[in-house]
């Protein structure tokens, strides 16, 4: 199996060599020669706002042993997700039971039928030609050169679970969107996402940011922030350095109020804060905030959240 599926399905390497010989018609280097194209020749463009939303793998093809895997989902005990935002950042979770969850967030871009991703904390390239894609189904292929220098192609299979988040360019994505638009712009405020309660209510472990006066994206591998958050309530753990670079740990806490999107928070001293909800589903919750410096002018920060509780 080509390297690459060891971190996008969290799967060993097959121990052999060659490709797989199989009339199977789901290997795809048979007939395109893993060019890219689909069976009538044609490239399909793909938009962005088409990828947006969270998929959860089915299935996985090897090209090189034509092997099927299709363990895949909570009734195998383990479980494949994949997920794009509007902003061009992505997340790849696998969850197994009884064993640690594994979580690699990313940046990408899309071009044609071609999704490059490049890791947050990385530099090395992946590049995933879409096969197909529709409102319910998404199969991704990568093209290689196998042990022996015969083309292959990897497949995997996925179903949309959840499209919150998409930025309804194209009229199929545009339930639960957040307006879309690039880092830093705020997007179209005219298309808001339904805000469900019971979706914001819990625990939510703050484990990315960025900064739109920079472009960066900066994991937080460590002292990473929580809010506990209530029916009108929030409490806020937040970590930082004083001026000697000591970590402090404060206690922020707010009462709220939701409009539309956005939410308005006071504190005990009477200091509001406003934020607005970019994506809230059942394990997301991405906030943004409006800040300003004299050299990069007023700009957007979101920051990125997982449910723990």
């Amino acid at each position: 199996m080509k390297r690459l599926f060891t971190l996008l399905c969290g799967m060993a390497m097959l121990a052999g060599a060659g490709c797989s010989e199989s009339d199977d018609n789901s290997n795809p280097s048979n007939g395109n020669g893993g060019n890219g194209g689909n069976e009538d020749g044609d490239t399909p463009t793909i938009t962005v706002s088409q990828l947006i939303g969270t998929w959860e793998a089915t299935k996985l093809y090897d090209g090189e042993f034509g092997i099927w895997f299709e363990e895949y989902g909570e009734q195998f005990g383990y479980v494949e997700t994949l997920s794009f935002r509007a902003d061009g950042t992505g997340l790849f979770r696998t969850e197994e039971t009884g064993s640690n969850t594994w979580e690699e967030a990313f940046t990408y871009t899309v071009e044609n039928n071609v999704i490059t991703t490049r890791p947050t904390d990385g530099n090395e390239n992946t590049l995933y030609r879409v096969e197909k894609l529709t409102d319910s189904e998404m199969v991704l292929a990568i093209d290689y050169e196998g042990e022996n220098g015969k083309p292959c192609t990897d497949k995997v299979y996925y179903k949309r679970i959840d499209s919150s988040g998409s930025d309804g360019g194209d009229g199929n994505e545009g339930e639960g969107g957040d307006g879309g638009g690039n880092e830093g712009d705020g997007g179209d405020e005219g298309n808001q996402p339904q805000i469900d309660l019971q979706y914001l209510q819990g625990k939510w472990e703050a484990y990315q940011e960025y900064l739109g006066s920079t472009g960066e994206i900066i994991p937080y591998d460590q002292n990473r922030d929580i809010l506990d958050i209530g029916a009108n309530t929030i409490t806020a753990t937040i970590h930082g350095y004083d001026d000697n670079d000591h970590l402090e740990v404060m206690t922020l806490e707010l009462t709220y109020t939701l409009d539309g999107n956005t939410l308005t928070g006071e504190d005990e001293d009477g200091e509001e804060y406003s934020f607005r909800i970019e994506v809230l589903t059942q394990t997301e919750f991405v906030y943004s905030y409006e800040s300003y410096s004299p050299e990069h002018g007023t700009f957007r920060n979101k920051t990125y959240h997982r449910r723990i509780g």
